[in-house]
């Protein structure tokens, strides 16, 4: 016997891509860990991979019940990613890379609830390493000329004097980047200047993001100074390789919405996007390994018809229909479903249990099914005589 538990990653996760330019699948999947992987074609592919309460695979008959309460669980992992939007980058998500998902019902209704997952991360492997640039001015001075770089929104700017050496006036230089920059720092050595993206020190503002920072030069009036480039762009910018990352879901909170109701969770999506790249894109393999996974708490089996459960089909003698209905074949629990668009149209169902139970009631939203589809009358009876519990279900 084995028990079925939720979050399981060869079990209870599936994978979805972009298509038709991405593709993406699941393998060396087990209780501790898994990989995705495939292929990248644009820029703006994705591929997710997804936990969900209903179980839309197996035969309806065979499901495990649906048990959206995740919030006595806590789930820890690790990843790698390859060719993937880093985890810590600081990009515009144009999907939600940055975010573990959360479909939840707060009572009043579903939303879709956002996890900044660097909020919960720890570097496990590789450290921060700030990008920098280097520029070299040459030449010769002109008085009243003008010399200088920008980066970002930051602009300095340094106009030549009688007498100035171009030493004097990248110092000056430097000396105007150390004063007022929130993020660069700067050192001179002999007439190169060397930009590093390091201020203030942590893993906002080192790392890879720093690796997309562009460099610009100038010389304005007579041009009798040079620098080596016109621009430059930061590199050698370097980020954790490997993450931990502890998600408690009884405390998550979305920093707009506030805290999650993981008590009623629908489906979960981790989201994984290529990484940017810098002119036409190329044709790329990704792969995102997942390890040491991890649940731990309350709460995390399933529950199933077993034994002493009593399942009533929609071609059941007792239940009593009235109004037009159709049964359509399928892969459904008795392998037909009983569909009606008739507004007055109901079914009937009375049974009788020996002791107390719970009762599961399955229905499918149709874009053909009723106009109060998503607005299901159930009506629960109860009441106990020498036979057991009666129920009636309408």
């Amino acid at each position: 016997m084995d028990t079925l538990e939720k979050l399981r990653p060869d079990r209870d996760l599936q994978c979805y891509f972009y298509r038709p330019s991405a593709i993406a699948a699941l393998s060396a999947t087990s209780a501790t860990g898994f990989t995705v992987s495939g292929t990248w074609r644009q820029q703006f592919d994705w591929a997710v991979i997804e936990w969900n309460r209903d179980d839309v695979f197996e035969h309806p008959a065979l499901r495990p019940l649906p048990d959206g309460d995740l919030s006595g669980l806590t789930l820890s992992y690790e990843e790698t990613r390859s060719n993937c939007i880093p985890l810590d980058s600081s990009l515009f998500a144009t999907v939600d890379w940055p975010s573990l998902r959360i479909w939840a019902d707060d009572a009043s209704g579903e939303k879709i609830y956002k996890i900044p997952l660097s909020n919960h991360a720890t570097a496990v492997a590789g450290q921060y390493q700030p990008a920098a640039a280097q520029i070299t001015l040459g030449g010769t001075i002109t008085p009243g000329d003008y010399v200088g770089f920008a980066f970002q929104d930051e602009h300095y700017t340094y106009q030549t004097r009688q007498d100035d050496t171009l030493v004097f006036a990248l110092q000056q230089l430097v000396d105007a980047v150390q004063a007022f920059s929130p993020t660069i720092s700067a050192a001179l050595s002999g007439t190169t200047i060397t930009l590093t993206y390091a201020r203030p020190a942590g893993p906002n503002n080192t790392g890879a993001n720093g690796n997309r920072i562009g460099l610009y030069t100038y010389v304005s009036g007579a041009g009798t100074e040079q620098w080596d480039s016109t621009w430059r762009q930061f590199s050698g910018g370097a980020s954790p390789t490997r993450w931990r990352i502890d998600l408690p879901f009884g405390s998550l909170v979305d920093p707009m919405l506030g805290s999650v109701p993981t008590h009623s969770v629908r489906k979960l999506r981790w989201t994984y996007a290529a990484d940017l790249q810098a002119g036409a894109f190329g044709r790329s393999e990704f792969q995102v390994v997942i390890s040491n996974w991890t649940v731990t708490g309350s709460g995390r089996a399933y529950s199933v018809a077993g034994p002493g459960s009593r399942r009533i089909e929609d071609n059941a003698a007792g239940l009593q229909y009235s109004g037009d209905w159709t049964a359509p074949t399928g892969n459904f629990s008795g392998g037909t479903i009983r569909l009606t668009t008739m507004p007055s149209a109901s079914v009937r169902c009375a049974y009788a249990a020996s002791s107390n139970h719970e009762l599961y009631l399955g229905t499918r939203l149709s874009d053909s099914g009723g106009q109060r589809r998503r607005h299901f009358l159930l009506r629960f009876r109860r009441g106990r005589n020498s036979s057991g519990y009666n129920s009636t279900t309408e």
